[in-house]
């Protein structure tokens, strides 16, 4: 055996316990539950959960999309005080652009396909 084989083995057994033990205290703190941050306001506002807006947190389904479009209130709320009194019009828009790119060769023919998706204008 030589002489850096043996610094080898040393150095490994040496670095085995701390690998172990990053990788042990990696995997308990990505397992544990946490608690989540999100503050439920509207939803404490309009008295429904969040899923009555929310598909998956934060994608909104057609109702949430509907409240933040007419300014974060339902249709029969009317305008808030604020809101008559601006000077310029706020004005929010979500697009979502999805795009794919296929290239293909099959005995020695090549193909090639692209799509473009667009979603939630």
């Amino acid at each position: 055996m030589t002489f850096l084989e043996k610094d080898k083995k040393k150095l490994i057994r040496l670095l085995r316990p701390l690998f172990l033990s990053s990788a042990f205290i990696f995997l308990l703190t990505a397992l544990m539950p946490v608690d989540a941050n999100a503050v439920p306001y509207f939803s404490r506002r309009i008295g429904r959960t969040c899923t009555f807006c929310h598909t998956v947190f934060p994608k909104l389904n057609e109702t949430g999309r509907t409240f933040r479009s007419n300014g974060f209130r339902f249709e029969g709320e009317g305008e808030w005080p604020g809101v008559r009194d601006l000077k310029s019009l706020p004005i929010s828009v979500e697009v979502e652009i999805e795009g794919s790119y296929d290239r293909t060769t099959a005995s020695g023919v090549g193909a090639e396909s692209s799509d473009v998706k667009i979603e939630e204008v």
